[in-house]
């Protein structure tokens, strides 16, 4: 270095990375010698092949059953112009592959991808993240051609995709790269851990592209009703639903399979009148014109809207709170006139708002459910009692109700 600055003016000191080129030659015993991984704290001296400026960024040898086995990548045994795998390319943040995970493809879910050769952009190759089984190292898949800096790939390799398995999860995580299989057009392979099927449906040298099929087996590796009847493929055999023969017992025969139309809706009583309801009203029935009128308040299973069990028209509301000093609700409520102890008075039939029993008469005592009034209409009984006219425009009789529980008001038909 001291040579270089005398003869150059150059100052090595200003420069984080220094390679110095050296003609081959036998003076040292090693292949290699360097740092795994350098936090450039001290100087990191690196006297190497070519594969351990890999080490020196973090990238550990790659292999099958050898530590250096895998001669796809340049962390393999050497010596031949070619780059690294897929695997250790992502560790660099060379490449961003697509990504798959537990999420993206479930059981019995199957995804056709097309990805670009690792020579061709930095988008290419698929990694798969095995979420679904815990401590198992990631995939990756590499389409890989012998051209530009992977000139010198082995022709085992070429045309070909990587399969290689990684456990690191940051680029200085020093982890093995193991290959462990590659595929050409038509071939396939099961990763029985993991429970994934791959497969290289085609390849095209010219546009440096190939397609892949991926596909997830379900828990118990077969197909079940449930994966035959989403359509899924849970045993990965390339055929899903009622087109493979391991849902026939899941899936009734073609032609078998009757649709009965759901039945068209009922008109409902509360929404819906006939329009000759008014004509068929009895007496201490009303009719009203408006299914709007319904407070909020009011549910109709508490038979504030009723039917008529004779004719199934006329029906009695109570719509709002609009009798003064009253817990009654009333409104649109023009019922024919109903005699309360011959009086002639228009008003709804009362009912005990307990018992439900019909009072055709003045009570002379407090009926269960009933309150004392503050002041007593005619007479001095107890009872829920309409007396006057104070119901502006509805035509109900009301009055001496400050009740100390809501008198319901039934119609008595």
């Amino acid at each position: 270095m001291e040579k270089a600055q005398q003869l150059y003016g150059i100052n090595p000191d200003d420069y984080l990375y220094k390679a110095v080129v050296i003609p081959p030659g036998t003076a040292c015993g090693f292949v290699g010698l360097g740092y795994v991984g350098c936090d450039f704290s001290f100087p990191c001296t690196t006297w190497t092949q070519g594969d351990f400026l890999g080490h020196s960024a973090w990238v550990a040898p790659n292999g099958n059953v050898d530590e250096y086995g895998d001669t796809s990548c340049a962390m393999g045994y050497c010596c031949s112009n070619r780059c690294f795998n897929m695997a250790h390319a992502w560790q660099l943040g060379w490449v961003a592959p697509q990504l798959l995970n537990g999420t993206t493809l479930a059981p019995g879910q199957t995804r056709n991808i097309s990805t670009k050769a690792l020579t061709r952009t930095s988008n290419s190759g698929l990694k798969i993240d095995i979420t679904w089984v815990q401590g198992q190292a990631s995939l990756f898949l590499g389409y890989r051609l012998a051209e530009g800096p992977d000139g010198g790939l082995d022709t085992a390799f070429a045309g070909k995709v990587g399969v290689h398995s990684y456990a690191g999860t940051s680029n200085h995580s020093p982890d093995f790269s193991y290959l462990l299989g590659q595929m050409g057009p038509g071939e396939s392979m099961t990763h029985s851990t993991s429970g994934l099927v791959l497969k290289v449906w085609s390849t095209n040298a010219a546009t440096g592209t190939a397609s892949l099929w991926v596909c997830r087996k379900s828990a118990s590796g077969q197909e079940t009703l449930a994966t035959c009847d989403a359509g899924y493929d849970g045993d990965c055999d390339g055929l899903s639903g009622a087109a493979d023969p391991d849902c026939t017992p899941f899936l009734p025969a073609v032609g078998q399979i009757k649709i009965t139309p759901p039945p068209p809706p009922k008109p409902n009583s509360a929404t819906v009148m006939p329009a000759n309801a008014a004509a068929n009203c009895k007496v201490g029935h009303s009719f009203c014109t408006s299914v709007a009128r319904f407070a909020k308040t009011i549910k109709p299973s508490v038979n504030y809207y009723m039917k008529n069990t004779t004719t199934g028209m006329c029906q009695y509301w109570l719509k709002v709170r609009t009798c003064a000093n009253s817990l009654v609700k009333c409104g649109c409520t023009n019922a024919p006139a109903a005699s309360i102890n011959g009086s002639g008075v228009l008003a709804p039939i009362r009912r005990n708002s307990v018992t439900g029993a019909v009072i055709t008469a003045k009570p002379q005592r407090c009926e269960r459910g009933h309150a004392t009034c503050a002041t007593k209409t005619p007479g001095s009984a107890c009872q829920f009692w309409l007396a006057t006219l104070t119901c502006t425009g509805s035509g109900i009789p009301c009055s001496c109700t400050q009740a100390l529980k809501l008198p319901l008001r039934r119609n008595g038909l």
